[in-house]
């Protein structure tokens, strides 16, 4: 919303209207050109007024514009202390009764008392001149001429600008159309994609199936090396206890051989024994024919012996 400000502020810029703003200006003595003086400046956005009369009274006038703290606020100082009025409208009215006019009144009575220049009789250029300088507008009238000689850089600027921006919206355009070219391979790599997948998918399906046929036929497997295992088991034991009876076969066969050699042995003995029998028998056959013909010789020597 416009203050009011706003229309200075479109002949001298923002720049200049803060130079206003930061502005300090002491008026001494607020009489009949003191006071209009003091109205023009407070009118023209000067920041703060230092207003100094003969009694002593010292009057500060402070306007705000865009302020970090007081915003857009004025106020009105006496000797230092704080006596602004609660609204704008009783502010303009306390500062008009503090210097006993009107802004119309002071510039009406600055321009008819120039004793220099004759205003009535004035061309119309003249008076816009007398204006512009009593009322400090020739310095508006520059600040306009810079603020057009700015306009035209500033519109030579906004004309690059659009170039620019025309380029950049062809560039967006291509940018755009390449955008929509990799949106449109990107959703024929989707459907790619998706088509991938659900084939991997069914594949994954039939791999399933065929897992779960193997992990059965795995379970079969299993079942039969579980039972060719155990008939190994039993096999390994029949063949341990085979060995065993092997073991045991071979050791009778070692007595049976044992036993053939004790017999052999003995065999031998016996037939040693008969060839020792028979000599003994044939010794003892022949001690008998010797003592028969001894006991012969004896009964022949008995008989001869008792005849």
């Amino acid at each position: 919303m416009p203050d009011q400000f706003s229309r200075t502020e479109l002949i001298i810029g923002s720049e200049g209207l803060n130079k206003l703003k930061d502005a300090r200006v002491a008026v001494f003595g607020i009489g009949g050109v003191g006071g209009y003086a003091v109205e023009a400046l407070a009118r023209s956005g000067v920041g703060a007024l230092d207003l100094i009369d003969d009694d002593g009274t010292k009057y500060r006038i402070a306007r705000y514009r865009k302020h970090s703290v007081n915003k857009n606020k004025s106020l009105l100082y006496r000797n230092g202390k704080d006596i602004t009025p609660k609204s704008e409208t009783d502010f303009n009215t306390f500062v008009a009764n503090l210097l006993q006019a009107d802004y119309l009144t002071l510039t009406s009575s600055l321009i008819y008392s120039a004793e220099s220049f004759k205003f009535t009789s004035a061309t119309d250029a003249e008076m816009k001149s007398t204006f512009d300088t009593m009322l400090g507008l020739d310095v508006y009238q520059k600040c306009l001429d810079i603020t057009k000689a700015r306009l035209v850089d500033v519109e030579t600027k906004v004309q690059e600008y659009h170039w620019k921006i025309d380029s950049k919206y062809a560039d967006i355009q291509q940018a755009q159309n390449a955008i929509q070219s990799v949106n449109e391979q990107k959703e024929e790599q989707r459907q790619k994609v998706a088509q991938r997948r659900a084939e991997l998918e069914q594949k994954v399906i039939n791999q399933a199936a065929v897992v779960e046929q193997k992990k059965s036929e795995l379970k079969s497997t299993q079942s039969q090396l579980d039972t060719a295992k155990s008939a190994q088991e039993k096999a390994e034991q029949e063949l341990t206890e085979l060995q065993e009876l092997m073991n045991a076969v071979s050791k009778v066969q070692e007595g049976i051989q044992d036993s053939k050699n004790h017999i052999k042995d003995t065999e031998w003995k016996l037939k040693r024994l008969d060839r020792d029998i028979k000599d003994a028998t044939d010794n003892l056959n022949r001690k008998n024919d010797q003592i028969a013909s001894k006991r012969a010789e004896i009964k022949t020597l008995i008989d001869k012996l008792t005849h």
